[in-house]
């Protein structure tokens, strides 16, 4: 009973903190990240109110930019990791960056909300085939869901929030197993199944268009940042599926073998 209690638990602190609400410690910041949420809710469920379908899209867009070029601009030489790791060490760091991540997250995930809201950029068809858009929708909303819960609960909210970019190091003991074991990159991939149904669901061909374009800066990220930097951390620790293996020839075909392919 307590193993399934303490997998409920695990399960929804990931869900929130998919959406940017971080339940996995409380402490002072914590509390008062939460609260500035609050007020940022606040603020979109005003703009669902009062703004128009065109700066709803002009709100998302502007989101959608600040996340991707703080991203990028996270893990390169003298970035915003680096900076944080040397002004207040690994573990302070590694927590301003992650409220900072977290932060993105919720607007971004507020701004996609209220754009496809908003939008009156309707799918061909939605009219008529209402049922068939909405039934769909819901079908990927779920797999988007299982997919990134089952993931995440896997190699952990931290590497969610890219703690082992920011440390440069394998932060958990990852092995090929659930959707890694079917997928080479599950989150950036069926992951994002849950985008598309929303945008299904209220009919948004700009929601539709959107999230493949953030699918699109995902993979780009993969491929020139992410998987370079996982590629050195495996190589550089010599590490497998169990962290044991000693023939460096084993590290490309364990990481090849892996979800870094």
């Amino acid at each position: 009973m307590n193993t399934f209690f303490s997998l409920v638990k695990k399960i929804v602190q990931i869900l929130l903190a998919m959406g940017g609400i971080l339940t996995d410690k409380i402490s002072t910041k914590r509390i008062l990240f939460m609260s500035s949420l609050g007020l940022v809710y606040f603020l979109f469920s005003w703009l669902a109110k009062e703004t128009t379908p065109f700066i709803s899209v002009i709100i998302f867009f502007l989101v959608f930019t600040c996340r991707y070029l703080f991203l990028f601009f996270s893990f390169n030489k003298n970035g915003i990791a680096e900076q944080l790791k040397r002004k207040f060490g690994e573990a302070n760091g590694f927590e301003i960056y992650k409220l900072s991540t977290a932060l993105m997250f919720f607007l971004s995930g507020s701004s996609f909300s209220l754009m496809i809201y908003k939008s009156n950029f309707i799918i061909p068809w939605y009219n008529s085939l209402e049922y068939f858009f909405i039934a769909a929708g819901i079908a990927s909303v779920l797999t988007g869901i299982v997919v990134n819960v089952w993931s995440t609960l896997i190699v952990g909210i931290d590497v969610y929030y890219y703690k082992d970019l920011f440390l440069g190091k394998a932060v958990v003991d990852f092995k090929k197993k659930g959707p890694y074991a079917i997928f080479s990159n599950p989150m950036y991939g069926m992951g994002q199944a849950n985008g598309y149904g929303y945008a299904l669901i209220y009919g948004s061909a700009a929601g539709v268009v959107f999230i493949l374009l953030n699918q699109i800066m995902m993979y780009l990220f993969y491929f020139t940042i992410e998987k370079p930097h996982i590629k050195k951390i495996f190589a550089k620790n010599r590490i497998s599926n169990n962290y044991t293996f000693n023939k460096g020839v084993l590290v490309t075909e364990k990481i090849k073998g892996n979800f870094y392919d």
